[in-house]
Parts: C-alpha cells; structure tokens; sequence
C-alpha cells in the first residue's frame, strides 16, 4: 500500500477534487491533469435541416475538436441563413461516432436573443440543434447555432 505522505504533492492545492485527481495520476504515474497539450483542430462542416429547412452559413467563426483515448471534444459556433420550414439544424461531425444519441450542450439566435437549445448527436455522422421549444427556425439572415460537448468514439 502507498503512503500518503510519500505522495509528491505540488502547492497550491486548488480544490479537494483537483487535489484526488492529482493524486490518482501520479499513482498511475501520469500526469493528465497538468498536460494541457489538446491538440485543437479544424473541420470543415456540412449543413442541412429537417423538412424543408436549409441553413447556409455565412460565417463559421469556429469548428474545432480534439481526440484524447475514446474522446472527442468539439465546438462547433456559425452564423448563416435560413430558408424552408423545419425545426433541426445538422452539422457533420469531424468523425464518425458510435456514441449515437449523446447531448451535447448549445444556443441558437433565431431573429431576437440568444436562446437554449436541445444539441445531440443524429446519428455517426452529424449532430443536430434545435430551439428549447422546438418551433420551426425562422426563415432570415444572421441565424446563428453553438454546439459543444464531449463524446465517447467507441
């Protein structure tokens, strides 16, 4: 058994949570808390809707992911245009997933404020945002969508 006091322990200890986590990793002899080396990368997403609804972006501001082991990170933010009728937004994912049906986190900007959103993964190959309410996108310019979460590749 390990003693805790020959633990190596590095000061100032943050929280007991952080203080746990460090611990485990330097058990296991890796330091995953401290390495900060996620190696963002770009995609390029393709979009399309539900029913009828299209959206044509004008602006992705930012598609970025990262892979660490079985996990995939991403952030997906655009700004574009609406036509059609249809109450989800699609976006291909960097890579196919097995994780189907994983929530993700998310807002939408359809004609007023920011609003909530319900975001999860369709299917292996994209995933899908619609308002909190789930009434159809209005059909304009400068609709915006924000996507974020982590999810599981196998």
């Amino acid at each position: 058994m390990i003693s805790v006091s020959k633990l190596k322990l590095t000061a100032p200890l943050i929280t007991w949570s952080e203080t746990f986590v460090r611990w485990a990793a330097e058990l296991r002899q890796k330091n995953f808390i401290l390495d900060d080396d996620f190696d963002w990368e770009s995609w390029q997403p393709s979009f399309s809707g539900s029913g009828t609804l299209t959206f044509t972006p004008t602006t992705i501001h930012f598609a970025q992911f990262w892979e660490r082991g079985d996990h995939l990170q991403l952030s997906l933010h655009a700004t574009g245009t609406t036509a059609g009728a249809g109450n989800t937004i699609y976006a291909t994912l960097p890579h196919n997933i097995t994780n189907s049906k994983a929530a993700l986190s998310g807002w939408v900007i359809d004609g007023g404020g920011r609003l909530g959103a319900a975001a999860w993964v369709e299917d292996e190959y994209k995933v899908a945002i619609s308002r909190y309410d789930a009434a159809n996108f209005g059909a304009a310019a400068a609709r915006q969508i924000s996507i974020s979460g982590r999810l599981n590749l196998r």
